[in-house]
């Protein structure tokens, strides 16, 4: 009885703590705006946010209702990601994270730069280093002949069996690190799927970043040092190397608006 009497106390703190989470974010701590607007008194409030009371089922009730994008599977049991993007049912499947920023690495080594909302992604495509990239309508690739727009989501692998391997990034979207002087940043560009050099000891393929600078760029492949060192003899505009690869593309994810537009009864027209 003890030992439940301490379960049931640790599970009640870990639901204050993703309560705290949540108002964090919607409300940014303001307490008497979370209680004006779940309808519950800001003595309750007080006392839950401080860990003195369990959060009551009016409470959850009334947020559940008023903010139907929290997750309820995060909520109830911290399994996906504390949101979900409207529209989208949170009540099954796997969840990966969504940003509207690329990322320089796996998602779970930059959480600061998550967007704290989740998106489905079916079982046999789940993986840890993966995250939605959600397309900004100002994109590069937007205006480019990829047809995707903005809203779009793409799945983003960060994990070394794709970014390091050479049949993996050949004619995809790939993140690229783009080095400028000290700074660097992330950018979205597509690998060509045939090379630009024959019989020679290394490999040549053109990137194109949509129309943006660097006007010209080169994935350079080889096995040696050396070789490496004479793949760029010669070569103008950037030199990028395989472990200047962040992420590779491997799903697009129509905006749902899209998808009603294509197919009115809402499946994905991919």
């Amino acid at each position: 009885m003890r030992r439940k009497r301490r379960d049931d106390k640790h599970e009640a703190a870990q639901l204050t703590e993703r309560i705290r989470v949540i108002a964090a974010r919607v409300w940014q701590g303001n307490q008497a705006r979370m209680a004006q607007e779940l309808d519950v008194s800001r003595p309750v409030i007080n006392r839950v946010m401080n860990g003195k009371q369990r959060p009551t089922g009016k409470l959850l009730a009334s947020l559940l209702r008023r903010h139907p994008d929290v997750n309820l599977q995060w909520l109830l049991g911290g399994k996906g990601e504390p949101f979900v993007e409207p529209g989208v049912a949170a009540g099954g499947g796997r969840m990966r994270p969504v940003v509207d920023v690329l990322l320089p690495g796996p998602p779970q080594e930059h959480l600061a730069l998550l967007s704290g909302l989740g998106y489905p992604i079916a079982v046999e495509f789940h993986s840890t280093t993966s995250y939605w990239y959600r397309v900004p309508a100002a994109a590069p690739v937007v205006a480019s002949d990829e047809k995707i727009d903005g809203g779009d989501k793409l799945l983003i692998e960060s994990g070394a069996k794709f970014t390091r391997r050479l049949d993996a990034v050949l004619g995809r979207l790939c993140t690229f690190r783009v080095k400028a002087g000290r700074r660097q940043r992330v950018a979205l560009g597509k690998v060509a799927a045939i090379s630009q050099v024959y019989f020679e000891a290394y490999e040549r393929f053109a990137v194109s970043f949509f129309g943006q600078p660097p006007a010209e760029a080169w994935l350079l492949v080889a096995d040696t040092a050396a070789d490496l060192k004479a793949a760029r003899t010669g070569v103008s505009g950037l030199c990028l190397e395989m472990a200047d690869v962040m992420g590779v593309c491997t799903i697009l994810e129509r905006a749902l608006t899209k998808q009603l537009d294509q197919d009115p009864s809402g499946g994905t027209t991919d």
